[in-house]
């Protein structure tokens, strides 16, 4: 990088494509690898390139800035990005910045836009991983105390951001989005284009530990506002839980997948401070494949605007053709939220078909497996929890919801116009199918 920290302003500096970067430090941007001032108006349009990652301290890379407790605004990737690593350690990887830390309220990045493949493929067993087009998180290691670490704003990604692996990923706990993997803070006004995949072995016997990801932001604590995304969201692989209610595994320690936002909010409210999920819609494509680990008791969600929501969520829509075919111990689709917990659910709708193939005997060996295996299929929600309410909601008239493939006497499947199902007490009033 030019500079290895900065502590003033660093402006107008455009680093053209013939240059090519091998970083071997930690914190790599190439711009600056520690930014604790402001960084405006920089462009990279070289490609950054790690053959063999296997440092044991964790990656911090961005695009611009590798690690940033400043500001970083109006700057732009369209240099790929591209790791293949061994190592097991914790990594934050973003088009413009891998990891940022500030304070709630403040803007950290703002005005930055991702247009290249930001591509990493683990060929060891991993531990977490943050990849976003344009910010890879604002925590790398997440504690029981959830903080408020500043908001990421009016971002953009039109490159395919891809996490692969090709081996078993026990303890990976991903989060990967389209602009941003993680983030305990807020998001407003970002907007994905590109492709989002998520490829591991589809093997019931080398799974990966709790993946989130998101069209825009693969988990986010606290607010999201005015996020779209247009792009596809592609995920195959197996995957197990990880330790229910440990902040470290994301807030949700199931599988959780949406076409804007992977999750929001915290597992089951176990967290006092919350936030909301508003004025939020998904336009791409949801192409999910999933299986859960051999004898396991994985549960997965699925959300074409948000896979998991315990917040209030308020003004979002699906337009997106939602396809989920899965075999897990408990499988929620929604047509705006997969699982829904403990809060409102208004004025939102969903305009696209929803497709589950539950494939019982095709692709579970292990018969314990499909013991008990249940499916929630709804238009607005997969499954309500714990006295959550729907209003003015509506499924219309050409979303189609569609369940085959549940050959499998013992499964229980639950399919609504409004919501799947629902525990303790479920509050409807004004809602259309």
């Amino acid at each position: 990088h030019f500079f290895t920290s900065n502590n003033g302003t660093i402006k107008n500096i455009v680093i053209e494509s013939s240059c090519k970067f091998f970083p071997a430090t930690a914190e790599f941007g190439t711009i600056v690898g520690n930014n604790n001032g402001t960084i405006s108006s920089c462009e990279n349009k070289a490609a950054i390139t790690i053959a063999d990652e296997s440092m044991s301290a964790g990656l911090k890379l961005g695009g611009i800035a590798g690690k940033s407790s400043g500001l970083v605004e109006k700057c732009k990737n369209s240099g790929k990005i591209s790791l293949t690593g061994t190592s097991s350690a914790i990594h934050s990887i973003g088009g413009v910045v891998g990891y940022f830390e500030g304070k709630e309220g403040k803007v950290a990045v703002d005005n930055c836009e991702n247009k290249a493949d930001v591509i990493f493929s683990i060929t060891g067993t991993p531990k977490n991983m943050y990849i976003g087009g344009v910010v890879g998180s604002s925590v790398v290691n997440k504690s029981a105390n959830m903080g408020n670490y500043g908001v990421v704003k009016d971002c953009s990604n039109s490159g395919n951001v891809t996490h692969r692996w090709t081996v078993s990923g026990g303890g990976s706990y991903c989060n990967v989005g389209g602009v941003v993997g993680y983030i305990e803070g807020d998001v407003e006004n970002l907007t994905n284009t590109g492709v989002v995949t998520l490829d591991s072995p589809s093997d019931p016997a080398a799974v990966s530990t709790r993946p989130t990801l998101g069209g825009v932001v693969g988990y986010v604590y606290y607010n999201a506002k005015n996020c779209v995304n247009k792009g596809k969201v592609f995920v195959r692989g197996a995957y197990s839980a990880g330790t229910k209610g440990n902040a470290g595994a994301g807030c949700m320690y199931q599988p959780t997948f949406g076409g804007v936002i992977g999750g929001i909010g915290s597992a089951e409210d176990k967290f006092s401070k919350s936030g909301s999920l508003v004025d939020c819609h998904n336009e791409g494509e949801l192409d999910i494949e999933f299986c859960q680990k051999s004898g396991g008791g994985t549960q997965s969600n699925v959300g074409a605007v948000a896979g998991y929501s315990s917040v209030p969520t308020e003004n979002c829509y699906n337009t997106g053709k939602a396809k989920f075919n899965s075999s897990a111990n408990a499988n929620r689709l929604g047509g705006v939220i997969g699982y829904a917990v403990t809060k409102t659910l208004k004025n939102c709708y969903n305009d696209s078909d929803l497709t589950c193939d539950a494939r019982n005997d095709a692709l579970e060996t292990n018969a314990t497996n499909k013991l008990g295996m249940q499916y929630y299929l709804g238009g607005i929600a997969g499954y309500v929890f714990k006295g959550a309410s729907v209003e003015s909601c509506e499924n219309r008239e050409n979303a189609v919801i569609t369940f085959t493939g549940c050959n499998n006497t013992k499964s229980l499947s639950y399919v609504g116009g409004i919501s799947g199902s629902y525990s303790d007490s479920f509050n409807m009033s004004g809602c259309q199918n």
